[in-house]
C-alpha cells in the first residue's frame, strides 16, 4: 500500500488570525473546493431535484442562516472572514462551502435521498478494548472530487483549547479532537425538517472547545442546527455518547457493551419519522451499520487500534462498503469514496490518518 498523503496546516493565534494562515496556506485548495462544492450542488438540484435555481439562488440561502451562526460561535465567524481574506475569497463564499453538508437537506430534501456517501463513526473502551483504551474513529465518504482538498488543520488559539481537525480546505471542521481528549465524529443524516441554522462543521468545532463530555453534548443540543447530523462523542475517561439529530429534533444513545456505532440512517424509533426522504434509499447504511456491529461484538475484548483499521479496510456489500469505493457507472458527481478515514486513542493522546481509501493507503501516526 502506499502512504497517505496529507497537508497538514499548522495555525495559531485569534480566530481570525488563524483563519488568515488556513487561507493562505490553501488558497489554491479553496479556490478548487469552492467551485466544486457550487458544481455538486447545481448538478443535484437541476438533475436530482429538477429545480430551477442558480448560484445566486443558492447563495440567498445561506445569507439567511448567518445571524443564527455569528450568535452561537462569533470567533468562529472570525475564523472564516480570516480564511475569506487569506483565500481572497468573499466571507459569503467561505461560509457558504461551510454548510456543503447541510444545504443539500435544506434547500433540496428531495434529492438528498440519491445523494448519501456513507460516513460509518464507531468507538470503543474498557472492557472492549485490549487496553481498555478508549479508541474513536470513522471513515468520511463523500464526493471523489473533494478527496484531493482533504487537510489536517491543527490549531493553537490564543484563547481557547488547542485542537486538530480533519477537514477539507476553507472548512473549519469534518471531525476532530481536543487537547483535553474530548473528540467528536459525525455521519450525516437526511431529515425532513431542514431550516436556516449553524452548518454542522460550526458545531464540531464548538464541541471541542470543551473539557468534559457533558459541555460537549450541550454544544450541539443548544444549537439551532441547520438539518441532521449524528455525533458520536467520547472522552479519555470511556465516557462516551451518541447524538441523533435533526434540525429540530435529538435522541441520544448509550454505549452497549462499551462500543458504539452508526452510519447513515436514523437508529432511534423517535426520530425515524424524520427520514421520509432517506427511507426508501437506506439499504446499504443499514447494511453498513449491521457489519460494523457484528465486527466490534466480534472482536469484543480484542480491539486495538490495529483492529479498527482493519475494520476500516472492509469490502463486504463491495462497492458500497465500510471502505466505500466509486460506482463505475455512477455521474461524476455522484461518485463517491472514502476520502479520509480517522482513529485516535484519546488514552495515549495518537492519533491515525489516512487519505483516499484505507485498502490502499498506510495511516499516519502522530501525537497530539
Amino acid at each position: 500500500m502506499e502512504d497517505t498523503n496529507i497537508k497538514i496546516v499548522n495555525i495559531k493565534g485569534t480566530y481570525y488570525e488563524m483563519g488568515l494562515e488556513h487561507g493562505r496556506q490553501c488558497k489554491d485548495l479553496i479556490d478548487s473546493n469552492i467551485k466544486a462544492n457550487l458544481a455538486a450542488l447545481l448538478h443535484s438540484v437541476h438533475n436530482k431535484a429538477l429545480a430551477n435555481l442558480s448560484s445566486e439562488d443558492l447563495k440567498k440561502f445561506t445569507q439567511r442562516w448567518i445571524p443564527y451562526a455569528q450568535e452561537y460561535a462569533p470567533e468562529l465567524i472570525e475564523e472564516m472572514k480570516g480564511i475569506a481574506d487569506g483565500s481572497e475569497h468573499t466571507f459569503e463564499e467561505i461560509f457558504f462551502l461551510n454548510a456543503f453538508l447541510d444545504h443539500h437537506d435544506y434547500t433540496y430534501p428531495q434529492a438528498a435521498q440519491r445523494l448519501m456517501f456513507g460516513c460509518t463513526t464507531f468507538a470503543a473502551t474498557d472492557t472492549a478494548v485490549v487496553k481498555g483504551d478508549t479508541i474513536i474513529g470513522q471513515t468520511y465518504d463523500i464526493s471523489s472530487v473533494f478527496e484531493p482538498q482533504v487537510i489536517l488543520l491543527r490549531g493553537t488559539p490564543e484563547i481557547g483549547r488547542p485542537f486538530n481537525v480533519l477537514t477539507m480546505a476553507g472548512v473549519v471542521a469534518w471531525n476532530g479532537v481536543n487537547i483535553d481528549g474530548i473528540s467528536v465524529v459525525i455521519n450525516r443524516l437526511t431529515p425532513n425538517d431542514g431550516r436556516p441554522g449553524i452548518p454542522y462543521p460550526m458545531v464540531v468545532r464548538k464541541i471541542l472547545e470543551k473539557n468534559t463530555i457533558s459541555q460537549a453534548t450541550d454544544m450541539v443540543l443548544r444549537a439551532r442546527r441547520a438539518s441532521g447530523i449524528n455525533y458520536l462523542i467520547a472522552d479519555k475517561n470511556g465516557d462516551m455518547v451518541d447524538l441523533e439529530t435533526s434540525a429540530t429534533d435529538y435522541q441520544y444513545i448509550g454505549p452497549n457493551q462499551d462500543i458504539l456505532w452508526h452510519t447513515n440512517h436514523y437508529v432511534t424509533l423517535a426520530m425515524r419519522p424524520y427520514s421520509e426522504y432517506h427511507r426508501p434509499y437506506a439499504g446499504e447504511s443499514i447494511i453498513r451499520y449491521l457489519r460494523m456491529e457484528k465486527l466490534l461484538k466480534k472482536h469484543h475484548g480484542s480491539i486495538n487500534v490495529e483492529t479498527l483499521k482493519q475494520f476500516t479496510r472492509d469490502h463486504n456489500n463491495y462497492p458500497l462498503s465500510i471502505c466505500r469505493h466509486p460506482v463505475d457507472d455512477a455521474e461524476i458527481m455522484a461518485r463517491a469514496n472514502t476520502a479520509a478515514a480517522m482513529i485516535t486513542n484519546l488514552t495515549e493522546r495518537k492519533m491515525w490518518i489516512v487519505v483516499g481509501n484505507p485498502c490502499e493507503h498506510n495511516y499516519l501516526e502522530m501525537s497530539f
